[in-house]
């Protein structure tokens, strides 16, 4: 997401918890189409207007993908907003509470003000595939989400205290590994910071690539040596000690692998949404666990926190409607 517009949205969610409450908000109302329910998650309607902001900005990242295709990353993507919903409802947390309408108005007003006008506000919005109801429910989902970390943290749900991370990272908790990421075309990339810039391989290319690094590996080649030379995760780069991983925060794909090995193993060729990969799991540092012991916290609760949501998206049904079944997102209009 590299729109201006959608980065200005990401500043404002990080700011609107704490702005005064302001009154004087104008609302845009959403058409009888947009408001239109296309399908069901759970017990969440889903309007058209939220649908197609989704299907919109799918069809922009993926230009070759197929209807099924596209369809299947936004029902993705929807159960995800909704499983934190469904999950905030079990601690009292609900996105119509007044707390959030407050926030969503702060939000807006802050956004007008960056845009300059509520009509740039609104031409802003369109030209992020979202109107003034998506932008709020975006807001407020964000919002519920924090408010439902923090209610599990205080709760004792997520126990992300140091005395207990560090008993965790020092035992079966953690493991300490090191990757060697070859990207490709198909790679779902997290932001320009974990990625070799101008690095493009085919699929095939990209798997050839990682099997001859894991040839070398097993030859007894020096894993930091493969990483500076064919690794393409600047983080990995940047991190001479590698990874402190624990379950829930990576692919499934990946943890397997990583907590499957013993020290000093190496990996067979890991296929994930980020690329090709080849692990080798390290003797954990007791003085690097100490010393980054906020961080390994910080990961560890996200992570639980992660499995959390998960398990209650495996619990929503998805229900579509004739909306549905009508609305095509490759042909539906920009």
């Amino acid at each position: 997401m590299t729109r201006k517009f959608l980065s200005v949205t990401a500043f404002i969610l990080s700011v609107l918890l704490i702005l005064p409450v302001l009154s004087s908000c104008t609302r845009l109302s959403s058409t009888k189409e947009e408001s239109e329910t296309v399908l069901t998650v759970g017990e969440y309607e889903v309007p058209y207007e939220l649908y197609r902001y989704l299907a919109l900005n799918f069809r922009r990242d993926y230009p070759d993908a197929a209807e099924e295709e596209l369809r299947e990353k936004v029902l993705s993507a929807l159960l995800d907003m909704y499983a934190v919903i469904a999950a905030a409802k079990d601690y009292g947390i609900a996105p119509e509470d007044d707390y959030f309408e407050e926030a969503a108005d702060n939000a807006v007003q802050l956004a007008m003000d960056e845009a300059g006008g509520k009509s740039e506000y609104k031409k802003e919005l369109e030209e992020s595939y979202m109107n003034d109801s998506v932008f709020r429910f975006l807001t407020k989902q964000n919002a519920v989400n924090d408010e439902l970390y923090y209610a599990m943290v205080n709760s004792g749900d997520i126990d992300d205290s140091a005395e207990n991370v560090q008993k965790l990272a020092l035992g079966d908790g953690f493991v300490c590994v090191k990757q060697v990421l070859i990207t490709s075309e198909e790679s779902v990339f997290s932001g320009e910071f974990y990625y070799k810039p101008a690095q493009t391989h085919t699929r095939e290319e990209a798997a050839a690539i990682a099997h001859k690094v894991r040839e070398k590996a097993l030859a007894g080649e020096d894993f930091d040596t493969l990483v500076r030379d064919f690794g393409e995760s600047l983080y990995m780069m940047q991190n001479t000690d590698g990874y402190y991983v624990c379950r829930g925060m990576w692919e499934d794909v990946n943890e397997n692998a990583v907590f499957s090995l013993p020290e000093n193993g190496i990996s067979e060729v890991v296929e994930s949404k980020a690329g090709f990969s080849v692990f080798k799991r390290f003797e954990k540092n007791a003085a690097y666990i100490e010393k980054n012991i906020d961080t390994l916290c910080e990961n560890y609760g996200r992570a639980l926190f992660t499995l959390y949501i998960e398990e209650k998206r495996d619990t929503l049904t998805v229900k579509t409607g004739e909306k549905y079944d009508s609305v095509s997102i490759i042909q539906m209009e920009y």
